[in-house]
């Protein structure tokens, strides 16, 4: 197995829906820590940043 079949098995789950399940408790759970150290402050762009990672792993 060489380099280029990892990195195809890896695009692969990267996604697929368990990454998507996965990934989208990490952001949550990430973006509420984050919320809260910053007192709110940043929501919206804790937000943003979460949709445009959201975009890059799983199904959606």
């Amino acid at each position: 197995m060489g380099l280029s079949d990892l990195a195809g098995k890896g695009k692969d789950l990267l996604g697929s829906e368990k990454a998507e399940q996965i990934s989208d408790d990490i952001l949550a759970k990430g973006s509420a820590f984050a919320d809260e150290k910053t007192g709110g402050k940043y929501s919206e762009q804790i937000d943003q940043g979460v949709a445009h990672l959201d975009k890059q792993v799983g199904t959606e």
